[in-house]
């Protein structure tokens, strides 16, 4: 093979290798292409082969371009020097050809080098045989397939997992035939730990161990294999097994060891790697390194990803110093599908500490005793991952010992000292976990201070990301994925990293009624949210009853009193959850959680200014008017039913938001007037002028979307486009929204025509008490002082036949103010006295008390 040819390098991150020079392969689906054409290297692979081995059963409409487009980027790749002209990945009628040899592809040349070094050694060459799988396994650099999914990678990662195992215990076989023991048994140790039930495996161990004159722990490999398939497959050894152990029996090499009591002094030093890219979280460190060296227990919590286990383990290495009796570590899967019991755990701990199998404890009780005897007097690090309120309460280390432990459930700590729930980490840490590999990546800052937010600053994402960036990918186009994707946990499936796993495990723990209300936590306008809206995404749930469990296994931070934050992971895992329901059963949720807002800011909004003008009575087609509960949407429990001014005006503050997210959200439902009214209040509250996203395009949509963020000019043409349509369902709303924003925008005269437009598009009842109230209030602001006593006059009359004293009143007001405007001071007066007394007989004492003393006048005009 020509020096200069290109070679596929699949054994680990994908890569190109031209020259001499390794070029990673930047984009899962770019890898994901290069592996189907590399897999059959000279071969013609049909463009609809490729699109089922890069997306499956879930190829888009425009799986085809995109593939043309991989194409593109690995021809430039490939061959840059003569991209007019490919001759290594050719085009054909009906597919691509990757001409390349299958040397020049590492997985191709790995299979062939086995294969040939393991028929050598079974024929008896094992000079010849082991070179060739010595070269064999130079090949691989890692994970097969690392950060490349698609069906086609997932099934070879997996078979070439599979054989590798068989590739290394022909070497061990050829080293042992060689007489080179020796350099079997670290390696050998290793691949049993991976694959403790592999008999193979641990049968070469033992004979490893045995010619390197260690008969004893020869045969406490084989006794251990024995326990292991019986107790985990219900089996026994096989014949080279059983043969193996009993010809060092016979031989008398070696006896099985007595357990001995007192056990002996084991000092275990089993603590884990340190997670790569651990940064971001030296604070806690330094924190809870002072906890531990004052002998005090330490429990971590949180969401999944959030990092508990990186942190623990860090914790240790730094403290192991001071643990010379050793550190035991265990991982007990509370949340994996086979957990570790209790008992399990205690034999395991027993075991490491010297304890023998005859010697071990039939009852849990005295397990726990024993245990804690072994460690009583010793200073032993203890750490234990994943692991439940039992598991703590029985394994916590006493005396001049020390617990690390990490836990799904906040509230688990049945030990001394005070549980820490780890958050998401801060802005300058979330970059130093994106960048801990990578001096000088030339990245731009705000793309990567844009990637850790869109990671929700949650570590275990943020090192996927990381790894990303180490291939090649750059922050922008990480971005823009993520900015982009329908689902966007698939982004953090990368070289064995996952975040959908850890949240399936924790909800699978969740009871029915929790389980619930996460599936249509997405129906929620906003992910921040008070207890009150639980019964109104989930009818009959109890509030406690849900929120209890979410909090704990962290789908849900605790934000204030009675109000909740749902992480920006875990929405999108909702989002996932939801699109898995009914799409009528989501949608019934967001209707109700958008009226009850409606209902709920219109009580606070009467409560807080009974008097103001520009109210529009809260009317569905079919539906409800006023202050009245919708049906179907739960208990309504508005802060309006307390007296509290304070606490009004907080709700009103803090729902700016939400409010504005609802009247987008009603709009995209069809529910346009709805949504005018939450634009309104929006607006009356003082909201934010920021423009939410929404997938509807109609006009109506649209300009409700622009006025519920303050934008009256970008909302009225909007309006009128709407207005101008014949067939429109809602003109009576277009043309009221216009003639508001004309007003608003200083157009006074354009707005009395509209309103005017408005009482002829059959506006009745309160409705049209309303635009009259409206036209006064415009013919006032454009000087037409007659024109504004006579609406003003018949919006009196028309919120008195309503029933509405509140509104008869503010549009008393309105009719002082437009005799005034006219010299009529005396019907001024008078209209003042009498819209006081409306508002007293309407228990409104402060607003009739301001307009008995004409101060109203002040705050309308």
């Amino acid at each position: 093979m020509s020096p200069s040819a290109p070679v596929v390098r699949l054994l680990g991150p994908a890569a190109v290798v031209l020259a001499g020079t390794e070029h990673p392969v930047a984009r899962p689906r770019r890898r994901a292409v290069l592996a189907a054409l590399a897999l059959r290297a000279d071969r013609v692979v049909r463009v609809s082969e490729l699109v089922a081995a890069v997306w499956g059963d879930r190829a888009p409409a425009s799986a085809a371009g995109n593939l043309h487009t991989y194409v593109c980027d690995l021809r430039a790749l490939l061959e840059p020097a003569d991209r007019a002209k490919p001759s290594v990945l050719v085009g054909h009628r009906d597919g691509y050809r990757l001409a390349l040899a299958p040397e020049q592809v590492d997985v191709l040349a790995f299979e062939e080098l086995a294969r040939r070094g393991r028929e050598r050694v079974a024929g008896g060459d094992l000079t010849g045989g082991l070179a060739e799988l010595d070269d064999a396994l130079a090949l691989w650099r890692g994970e097969p397939f690392a950060g490349t999914g698609g069906p086609l990678c997932d099934a070879e990662r997996e078979r070439l997992l599979h054989l590798r195992p068989a590739v290394d215990e022909a070497r061990f076989q050829a080293l042992l035939g060689t007489g080179r023991a020796a350099e079997v048994v670290p390696d050998c140790v290793r691949l049993v730990r991976e694959h403790p039930l592999r008999e193979r495996v641990v049968t070469l161990l033992a004979e490893a161990l045995l010619r390197c004159g260690r008969p004893a722990d020869a045969l406490d490999e084989l006794t251990g294999l024995r326990r292991r398939l019986r107790a985990e497959l219900g089996t026994r050894p096989g014949p080279e097994a059983t043969a193996l152990y009993q010809r060092i029996l016979d031989r008398g090499e070696a006896e099985p060891r007595p357990a001995t009591r007192p056990a002996p002094r084991v000092v275990p030093a089993q603590l884990p790697q340190r997670f790569w890219a651990f940064a971001g979280r030296e604070r806690e460190v330094v924190e809870l390194s002072a906890r531990v060296e004052q002998g005090v227990p330490v429990v971590l919590s949180g969401l999944p990803g959030i990092g508990k286990t990186a942190l623990a383990v860090e914790i240790a290495h730094r403290m192991a110093p001071r643990f010379p009796d050793g550190q035991l570590f265990l991982d007990l899967r509370a949340g994996g599908a086979d957990p570790v019991s209790l008992d399990e755990a205690l034999d395991y701990h027993l075991r490491v500490l010297g304890v023998s199998e005859e010697d071990m404890p039939d009852d849990t009780g005295d397990r726990i005793r024993r245990y804690r005897e072994l460690i009583a007097g010793r200073r032993v690090l203890v750490v234990l991952d994943d692991a439940l309120p039992a598991h703590l309460s029985a394994l916590t280390a006493g005396g001049s010992s020390v617990t690390i432990a990490t836990t799904r459930e906040r509230s688990a700590a049945p030990v001394p000292g005070h549980p820490s729930a780890l958050r998401e980490l801060r802005p300058e840490a979330a970059l130093a976990v994106l960048t801990a590999d990578l001096p000088g990546t030339g990245a731009d800052e705000a793309d990567l201070a844009a990637l850790a937010e869109l990671c929700g600053r949650v570590p275990l994402a943020l090192r996927v990301m990381a790894a990303r960036l180490a291939v090649g990918e750059t922050a922008a186009e990480l971005v823009a994925e993520l900015r982009t994707a329908r689902r966007p946990l698939d982004s953090f499936e990368f070289g064995g990293g996952s975040l959908r796993p850890s949240y399936d495990r924790s909800a699978a723990a969740l009871p029915p009624d929790a389980a619930g209300l996460l599936d249509v936590l997405v129906a929620h306008p906003g992910r921040e949210f008070d207890t009150d809206l639980v019964p109104v995404l989930r009818p009959g749930v109890v509030a406690g009853a849900a929120l209890d469990p979410l909090l704990r296994l962290g789908f849900l931070d605790r934000v204030g009193t009675r109000r909740y934050r749902v992480p920006d992971l875990v929405w999108h895992y909702a989002a996932e959850r939801a699109a898995a329901l009914d799409p009528a059963e989501v949608e019934a949720a967001a209707l109700r959680a958008v009226r009850w807002y409606a209902h709920a800011a219109d009580a606070v909004d009467r409560a807080l200014d009974p008097l103001r003008p520009l109210r529009l009575p809260l009317l569905e087609p079919g539906g409800h008017t006023g202050g009245a509960e919708p049906s179907g949407a739960g208990a309504f429990t508005a802060p309006a039913a307390t007296a509290d001014h304070a606490e009004l005006l907080a709700w009103s503050r803090r729902s700016r938001p939400v409010l504005v997210r609802a009247s987008v959200l009603a709009a995209g439902l069809g529910r346009h007037r709805l949504s005018w009214h939450l634009a309104r209040c929006a607006e009356a509250f003082g909201a934010d002028p920021v423009l939410p996203s929404t997938s509807d395009s109609g006009d109506l949509a649209e300009a409700l979307r622009r006025f519920a963020a303050g934008d009256h000019a970008g909302a009225c043409g909007r309006f009128r486009a709407e207005l101008d349509r014949p067939d429109s369902p809602e003109r009576l709303l277009a043309c009221v929204g216009a003639a508001v924003c004309a007003r608003e925008t200083g157009a006074h005269n354009d707005a009395v025509l509209l309103f005017r437009s408005a009482l002829r598009l059959r506006a009745e009842g309160p409705v049209r008490a309303w635009v009259l109230a409206q036209l006064a209030d415009a013919a006032l602001a454009a000087g037409r002082g007659q024109l504004a006593v006579e609406a003003a006059a018949e919006s009196v009359s028309q919120w008195e036949r309503s029933g509405e004293a509140a509104g008869a009143a503010a549009a008393g007001v309105l009719l002082a103010r437009a005799h005034g405007a006219v010299g009529s001071d005396g019907a001024a007066a008078g209209g003042l006295r009498r819209a006081a007394e409306a508002l007293r007989r309407s228990d409104h004492r402060e607003a009739a008390d301001a307009a008995g003393a004409g101060l109203v006048e002040a705050r309308v005009s």
